[in-house]
């Protein structure tokens, strides 16, 4: 299940404490591809733009058939908000064809 609870990098990268510490945490709200309300959930990202937030953000979620919908810069007066009372239970990991491309899913 996915923990919303940590701060997310780009997955299978090294990357110092140094370097990490020069790039900003941006809130990326998600929600389930078929969804029965406009809600989001909220997630963390350490990048160094918008767009290397959406990509990390993306790609961390697409296993549980979920989707990037935006992305809050730091300073920004919707940051830190977070009301999930109607968005949609988050879900199980899913295999699904897209995440393993050269991998059959029966």
């Amino acid at each position: 299940m996915l923990d919303l609870t940590t701060t997310f990098s780009r997955p299978r990268s090294i990357i110092g404490p140094f370097l990490r510490s020069f790039m900003p945490t941006f809130q990326v709200g998600i929600r389930n591809r078929v969804a029965n309300s406009s809600a989001l959930h909220n997630m963390f990202v350490k990048a160094f733009s918008v767009e290397d937030a959406m990509d990390i953000a993306d790609k961390i979620v697409k296993p549980y058939d979920m989707i990037v919908k935006d992305v809050i810069r730091p300073g920004h007066e919707l940051y830190g908000e977070v009301d999930i009372s109607d968005a949609d239970p988050l879900p199980k990991y899913t295999v699904t064809e897209n995440t393993f491309p050269n991998v059959r899913v029966w």
